[in-house]
């Protein structure tokens, strides 16, 4: 999945699950620092988060391992697990038992498929 897929993931999730960009910050921050729910926590922190996650999900030079953190963080999430939502993970981890070609290859085909099933949302 490219840099700009992976964007729009994890938009798609935050809007499906009804989550603010903040959402994610608080629980980005709460990762960071693995805080308990009992702490007091500085609201200016977990806004400086935002911030920045606001600008990995625009610009097209973000690093993918910073959006793969921050769809494993979602993924990992009990409201998405539990949910009741038609979400299918997209994420993508690279094996390095697999060829190049052939991890291109499936790659693609994924790709293939993302393309059919968005044309059946329409």
């Amino acid at each position: 999945m490219s840099t700009k897929e992976k964007q729009e993931e994890i938009k798609k999730i935050l809007k499906t699950l009804g989550w603010s960009i903040f959402k994610l910050a608080d629980l980005l921050h709460e990762e960071i620092y693995e805080l308990d729910c009992l702490e007091r926590v500085d609201k200016s922190e977990i806004k400086k988060l935002e911030e920045k996650i606001k600008k990995h999900l625009s610009r097209h030079t973000t690093k993918e391992e910073v959006l793969n953190h921050y769809l494993a963080i979602l993924y990992a999430h009990p409201d998405y697990k539990n949910g009741h939502f038609n979400l299918t993970p997209t994420f993508y981890t690279k094996h390095d038992c697999l060829d190049e070609s052939v991890e291109y290859g499936l790659c693609e085909l994924s790709r293939k498929i993302d393309n059919i099933l968005k044309k059946d949302d329409i």
